[in-house]
Parts: C-alpha cells; structure tokens; sequence
C-alpha cells in the first residue's frame, strides 16, 4: 500500500515514539516488592510504570490538546487524565505486567 508523504511521516513518528516507550517500560523480572515501594513515591522515577505513564501522557500531547478542549466544552479531560496517573501510581505495580 502506497502512504502519502504526511501519513508515512506520522507512521515513522509513532514507531519512534512506541520504540522510545518500550526502553521505558520495566523490566517483567522486577519484584513485587520494588512495585510496592514504587506506589508509595510522591513522584514517579524513571524506570517505573507511573513514569511511564506521564511520558506517554506528555509526549501524545495529551495534557495540552484536552486542556485547550477543557476551556471551550468546560470538561475536565484534563483532570481525568492527571487523576489517571495518579491510579497508576498507587495501584500498579512497576513491571511490564502492570501495563497488563
């Protein structure tokens, strides 16, 4: 199937970005343990699923698509999605599995 130049570009900028998210993801070996000592940091590290979540939030553009959206609809997409990062951060645990 033959692409247009706009639509090839954006393929290679999604295939970037999940190349990118992957090398964040952590690893499936990591313990229980380290899950939970991870929900109970205030701020998410690199390397944990919480993180994780927040790049993929940002670098989707996300926040700052919704937040303009918020304005004129008076929805709270936004706060939805801040309020889904936070779920992630108490309730998951930090490995490939939590994604699951």
């Amino acid at each position: 199937m033959k692409l247009s130049k706009k639509t090839a570009d954006g393929v290679k900028q999604f295939c970037e970005l999940v190349e990118e998210f992957e090398e964040m993801i952590p690893n499936v070996e990591a313990t229980v343990e380290a899950g939970a000592a991870c929900s109970k940091k205030k701020t998410a590290d690199p390397g944990k699923l919480s993180y994780f979540v927040e790049k993929v939030v940002e670098r989707a553009g996300l926040v700052e698509y919704h937040k303009s959206q918020d304005e004129i609809a008076g929805t709270q997409k936004t706060a939805n999605i801040q309020e889904f990062g936070e779920t992630v951060r108490l309730l998951y645990p930090c490995t490939k599995a939590g994604l699951l």
